[in-house]
């Protein structure tokens, strides 16, 4: 009788660890397409997971940056508002939830607008207290107090005091916000120095776009369209700009300089990589 309970409790044993060897790899094959940019598909895998384990607070991460890098932003909050109650020490959750917010701000009414930039600052402001010398948390809040109104919490002031952080922590990552304080404060020939500077030391996607960016709005339209057609030749990471977001950007110079049939190919060239909502229906307002 011992002999039978002690083999079956082995059984039990081996087929537990089995399973649970089984999920780990399941969950590190769907990291590794997400490591590949492999968002779609890496999308379906964790939503795949999250079913079976919806506690998971891993998984629920992963599920909400292949979410945000497919464009499904609604995913992404419902997910991560989830797990930030399961778990809420979290920071880099409370983070990925930001950066969600932010990505639906453009799509709700305006009268919905002023409480989903709430929530953001309040994501970012956990995602900061929680993960202190991670740059990306930090860049984060600082890009929300630039772009945020100030009666949606936006200060130039607080953002100011974050670079002073930011500096002491990652000085090799502050151009893009160096470059936007000083935009900011209608300092242009500093600016474009930062932004420039920025690109020199590190061509990133994010990098190139910010300073495309830049000189599409100092309306220096041939730089840009050359910078934009760089970054729509890189292969960008979750976190950076869209593709699409080029192609649009790349419409709208076209559009300022009266090239009609440039501005339409670029224009359904974003509509091919499937936008933001908020940016397809700019699209079709103009085609």
């Amino acid at each position: 009788m011992r002999i039978m309970v002690f083999l079956i409790s082995l059984l039990i044993i081996l087929f537990t660890s089995f399973c649970a060897t089984a999920q780990g790899l399941n969950l590190q094959e769907s990291i590794k397409l997400f490591d590949q940019k492999q968002y779609e598909k890496a999308q379906v895998h964790f939503q795949s997971l999250f079913e079976k384990h919806p506690d998971h607070v891993d998984v629920a991460c992963y599920l909400a940056k292949s979410a945000l890098a497919s464009g499904d932003y609604g995913k992404a909050v419902e997910v991560l508002e989830k797990a930030v109650k399961i778990d809420s020490t979290r920071g880099d959750c409370y983070y990925v939830l930001g950066l969600a917010y932010a990505r639906t701000i453009p799509e709700v009414g305006v009268l919905k607008k002023m409480g989903v930039a709430k929530k953001m600052q309040g994501a970012m402001l956990s995602a900061v207290r929680l993960a202190p010398d991670d740059s990306d948390v930090r860049i984060s809040l600082i890009s929300f107090y630039l772009s945020a109104p100030g009666f949606a919490g936006g200060s130039l002031e607080e953002a100011k005091k974050h670079l002073a952080i930011l500096k002491e922590q990652s000085p090799d990552r502050t151009f893009i916000i160096d470059g936007s304080v000083l935009e900011k404060e209608e300092k242009y020939p500093e600016a474009e120095a930062v932004f420039r500077k920025g690109v020199l030391e590190k061509r990133t996607p994010m990098n190139v776009f910010s300073l495309a960016g830049y000189l599409m709005r100092r309306k220096q339209f041939e730089e840009a369209i050359s910078l934009f057609n760089e970054f729509l030749a890189m292969d960008p990471g979750w976190q950076d700009p869209k593709k699409a977001g080029g192609y649009f950007m790349l419409g709208l110079i076209y559009e300022a300089r009266k090239m009609q049939k440039e501005s339409e190919t670029a224009f359904r060239a974003s509509l091919a990589l499937h936008p933001d909502p908020w940016m397809e229906k700019e699209i079709n307002n103009r085609l």
